[in-house]
C-alpha cells in the first residue's frame, strides 16, 4: 500500500492533534528536549538523550557533566564514555574529579584540576593529603602554596613555598613564588634575594630579573634595577613590561632621553592597548617636564584615541599642559572631563583647584581641594594648595591647619611646609611660633635661605637686631643677588645707629636693581 503522505512518519514530531504524547516521547526539540528526556525515570531515555545533548555545545556537554552524578550507573557509565572522547578542558576535568585518587600523585593531579576549576579550597585539601601521604616532593607543597597565594593567605603561601626549598634547595620555582609573595607585603629586600637565588638557579629567566629590577626601584637602587631590566630584555626582547620599567627607572633618575627610547619602543612594536596607552602617557608626561607641551599633548591624543581603561588620568594630563602652554579654558575642559569619566578620581579635583587658583578664584579651588582630600585624606599636595589658596585668601587660621596636618603626614621634603606655616605666623604677627617653623626649616635645608631671612624679619619686630643681621647676612651668604635680605639688614643697621653699614646695604640694593 502506497504510503499516505498526511500522515506522520516515525521520527516526525506532533505538534498538534487531541491525543497526548505518550510517556517520555519527543514533542519539542532543542536543548529544552534533552533536558526533558534527562529528567525521565527511564534508564534508557536518559542515556540516548546523553548522546544528543553533545549536538548543542557548551550547554549540551554541561548536561553530560552533570549525568556524573546520576542515581543510575549504567547512566554514569554512559556519561564516562562519551567524556572520555571530548578534549574540553571541562570534560578531562570533570573524569579526574570524579576519580577517588589511589597515591599522593593522583591526589596532586586532582588537586591541580580542582584549582584550574576555581576550587582553591579544595585543591588545597588534595594537596595536603598528598604531602600527608608522602611530604618529600616539592611540587606539593608549591602547589598548595600557589593556592594560598590565590586566596590572598601569603603567610601560609611563603611557609609552604619554604618547605619546598627545604625538600628540595635548587627548586627554583619555590624561591621565585616565595618572591613574589615577598614582594606583594613590601619585603623588597628579602625579595629580592629570592630573585637573584632564582636567577642563580635559572639565569635565563627574564621574569626573575624583571621581578628584582622592580624590588631594586623600590629600594631606590636605580641602577641596579636598570641593570636587571636590560638582562631580562636581553634574555627576551618581547617582554614589555621591562621596557617599561626601564623607562620609569630612568625617568626617575632623570634619563629622559633614555625613557623616551623605551616608551617609544613600546608604542612602535604595538603591545597591546592599555600598556600602549600608559607608554603614551608616561611618555607624554616626560615631554611636559621637558617643557614640549605640544608633543605632551600629542602624546595624550594618541592615548586617549587608544580608549583604554585610564582615560580621566589621560585627561588630566593634557589638561596640566594646555594650562602651561596657557589655553586655561582647554585645560579645565580637559580637567571637567577626567572628572566627569571618574567622580572619583580626586587627582583631577586638585589640579582643576590649581587652575581655579591661577586664575584668582580661589573660593572655587577651595570647593576642589575640598573634594579632593574628602577622596583621599593623605593628599599632601591637595592640603597645600588648598593651604596656598587660604592664605591668599587671608584665612592664615587655616592655612597653619592645613600645612599642620601636611607635617603631621610625615612628607618626604618637609622643609617648605614648616616654612609656608612660618609665613602664616609671621603674617599673624606670632613671631615667636614663626622663628619655630623658620628655624624647623633651616634644621632640615641650611641652605634656605628665605627661611633665614623671614627669620631675621620676626627678629627685628622683636627688636632683636642682632640675630636679625645674623639672619640676614647667612641669607646673602647663601644668595649674594637676594635684595630683600640687603635692604632689610640696611634697617637693621640703622636701627643700631651703624649708619655707614647701612649705607653699603642699601648701595647694594640700587646696584642689584632694587
Amino acid at each position: 500500500m502506497p504510503e499516505n503522505p498526511q500522515e506522520p512518519r516515525e521520527y516526525d514530531a506532533v505538534l498538534g492533534g487531541e491525543n497526548p504524547p505518550l510517556p517520555d516521547s519527543v514533542v519539542l526539540g532543542g536543548i529544552e528536549g534533552v533536558k526533558r528526556r534527562l529528567a525521565s525515570k527511564v534508564v534508557e531515555v536518559r542515556i540516548a538523550a546523553l548522546q544528543d545533548a553533545l549536538n548543542y555545545g557548551d550547554a549540551g556537554l554541561d548536561l553530560v557533566i552533570e549525568a556524573l552524578q546520576d542515581e543510575s550507573t549504567q547512566v554514569k557509565s554512559a556519561a564516562i564514555r562519551l567524556l572520555r572522547d571530548r578534549k574540553e578542558l571541562k570534560a578531562q576535568l570533570a573524569l579526574l574529579l570524579r576519580l577517588k585518587p589511589a597515591n599522593p600523585k593522583g591526589y596532586n593531579q586532582r588537586g591541580l584540576a580542582r584549582q584550574r576549576l576555581g576550587d582553591l579550597q579544595g585543591a588545597i585539601d588534595d594537596f595536603t593529603i598528598a604531602i600527608a601521604r608522602y611530604h618529600r616532593n616539592p611540587d606539593y607543597y608549591c602547589n598548595r602554596g600557589l593556592c594560598y597565594q590565590q586566596l590572598g593567605d601569603i603567610q601560609e603561601a611563603i611557609s609552604d613555598f619554604t618547605k619546598a626549598t627545604r625538600v628540595n634547595r635548587k627548586y627554583y620555582d619555590a624561591y621565585f613564588y616565595r618572591g613574589i609573595c615577598l614582594q606583594s607585603i613590601s619585603s623588597f629586600e628579602i625579595a629580592k634575594n629570592n630573585f637573584l637565588y632564582a636567577i642563580s638557579l635559572k639565569p635565563d629567566s627574564a621574569i626573575a630579573h624583571y621581578n628584582c629590577g622592580l624590588c631594586s626601584y623600590e629600594l631606590k637602587r636605580y641602577n641596579y634595577a636598570i641593570h636587571h631590566y636590560s638582562n631580562a630584555i636581553k634574555i627576551d626582547p618581547t617582554y614589555p613590561h621591562s621596557y617599561m620599567g626601564r623607562a620609569q627607572t630612568n625617568t626617575t633618575l632623570g634619563n629622559y632621553q633614555e625613557a623616551i627610547e623605551d616608551y617609544s619602543f613600546i608604542i612602535r612594536v604595538n603591545y597591546y592597548k592599555s600598556l600602549k596607552a600608559l607608554a603614551y602617557n608616561y611618555r607624554g608626561a616626560i615631554y611636559d617636564s621637558l617643557e614640549n607641551y605640544q608633543q605632551a599633548i600629542a602624546d595624550a591624543n594618541k592615548a586617549i584615541e587608544l580608549k583604554h581603561n585610564n582615560l580621566e588620568w589621560t585627561y588630566e594630563n593634557r589638561g596640566i599642559s594646555r594650562y602651561k602652554l596657557g589655553d586655561v579654558q582647554g585645560a579645565l575642559a580637559d580637567l571637567n572631563q577626567a572628572i566627569a569619566i571618574n567622580p572619583n578620581y580626586y587627582r583631577a579635583y586638585n589640579s582643576r583647584g590649581f587652575v581655579k587658583s591661577a586664575m584668582g578664584n580661589h573660593q572655587e579651588a577651595i570647593k576642589d581641594f575640598n573634594r579632593a582630600i574628602a577622596l583621599n585624606q593623605s593628599y599632601l599636595d591637595a592640603y597645600n594648595n588648598r593651604g596656598i589658596s587660604r592664605t591668599k585668601l587671608e584665612d592664615f587660621i587655616g592655612a597653619i591647619a592645613d600645612f599642620s596636618q601636611i607635617i603631621n603626614l610625615n612628607p618626604p621634603s618637609p622643609e617648605n611646609h614648616y616654612y609656608n606655616r612660618g609665613i602664616c605666623h609671621l603674617s599673624q604677627k606670632d613671631y615667636i611660633n614663626a622663628i619655630k617653623d623658620f628655624s624647623q626649616t633651616i634644621d632640615i635645608n641650611p641652605n634656605y635661605f628665605n627661611a633665614y631671612h623671614n627669620r631675621g624679619c620676626c627678629y627685628f619686630e622683636l627688636k632683636d637686631y642682632p640675630a636679625a643681621i645674623n639672619d640676614f647676612s647667612r641669607a646673602i651668604k647663601i644668595n649674594p643677588q637676594y635684595i630683600p635680605a640687603y635692604s632689610a639688614r640696611g634697617n637693621a643697621y640703622i636701627a643700631l645707629g651703624e649708619i655707614t653699614k647701612a649705607e653699603f646695604d642699601f648701595k647694594k640694593v640700587k646696584e642689584l636693581g632694587g
